[in-house]
């Protein structure tokens, strides 16, 4: 990577941009935990008991949304989710995890 200085600034100024809108959003969407990261540019969301991560990734991609299923990292029941992007894609992938988590755990 030719401008890699400059790539990198850039990711890591959008993800420290990004941390108070995630941290509003785990304080609204009570189905989820995740510790607050320190740095970096994702975080795992450890999902409500039950929900599987690989469908939960498969039912978000129907969304338009793409998460890394946390079994891939050594934590199942857990989704990837970067933080690094424009706010208002932060945003609207945030509001599709929420409305995922209303489709699959809708009482029958």
């Amino acid at each position: 990577v030719r401008r890699q200085g400059w790539f990198r600034e850039r990711v890591l100024r959008k993800a420290s941009k990004n941390l108070p809108i995630l941290y509003q959003w785990l304080q609204v969407e009570e189905r989820v935990s995740c510790p607050m990261p320190d740095g970096g540019l994702m975080t795992l969301v450890q999902l409500p008991p039950g929900v599987d991560d690989l469908e939960f990734g498969e039912a978000l991609l129907e969304r338009g949304v793409a998460v890394g299923p946390g079994r891939y990292w050594g934590a199942p029941g857990h989704v990837r989710v970067t933080f690094s992007c424009s706010s208002r894609q932060l945003a609207e992938g945030l509001e599709a995890i929420s409305g995922t988590l209303d489709q699959l755990t809708r009482s029958p």
